[in-house]
């Protein structure tokens, strides 16, 4: 009877362990994981590779953003450049850290944040990276970008939200783009439609950050 009942005992246990791992395996399975091995890193390069072109859109204002990804240095670095409605264009390079993926953020706020990539989702080609460090910032209570996440929910659109603190307090800039085609047309609006703006698709003098929170 006894050895009936350890028998069981035994057997129960190992169920309810499988049960287990199968839970885990689930849950880890519908998650995106930190990076860490080089493969994802690199994967996770390549798709910010993949951005090379011109991008339109607009933010959550309705106001219109173009943004430009250009692969350089040997295919070592990609140089972003994010020009948001009448502000200053904003300039960010990705490369290469051994096995990490790095990215200074140039702020027309005159102070560069350096994030890194923390979770890469290869299935949906989005990517989060976070603080790191920051250099040439005066005061702590002045704002700067805290963290970004980029989004491709397809080839042909892309999505960005920037985190932005200053104070203390948290907001978010949050911009939809779509790809230029190779015959210049899109179905966002064009960089063409700006008016009032320098070359740089900024008015003189410019120098407020386009994160940060507007006033009422």
């Amino acid at each position: 009877m006894l050895k009936k009942l350890g028998f069981r005992m035994a057997v129960r246990r190992r169920e309810l362990m499988l049960a287990g791992a199968f839970a885990v395996t689930v849950l880890v399975g519908s998650m995106a994981l930190p990076v860490s091995a080089a493969g994802s890193v690199e994967s996770a390069f390549d798709t910010i590779k993949g951005m090379a072109g011109e991008w339109t859109g607009k933010d959550d204002d309705g106001q219109p953003a173009v943004c430009t990804y250009e692969v350089s240095s040997g295919g070592t670095i990609v140089i972003e450049k994010l020009t948001p409605g009448n502000h200053p264009c904003m300039t960010t390079v990705y490369h290469r850290d051994k096995d990490s993926l790095m990215m200074t953020h140039y702020c027309n706020m005159n102070n560069q944040p350096r994030m890194r990539l923390k979770n890469f989702d290869a299935d949906k080609r989005s990517l989060k990276f976070d603080f790191v460090d920051i250099t040439n910032l005066q005061n702590e209570k002045d704002g700067y970008i805290r963290d970004l996440n980029l989004s491709m929910p397809d080839k042909q659109h892309l999505e960005q939200d920037w985190t932005f603190l200053k104070d203390g307090k948290e907001a978010h800039a949050l911009f939809h783009l779509e790809r230029k085609t190779g015959d210049g047309k899109t179905t966002s609006i064009d960089s063409s439609t700006r008016s009032g703006s320098a070359s740089n698709g900024a008015p003189e003098g410019t120098t407020a950050d386009c994160c940060e929170p507007k006033k009422k």
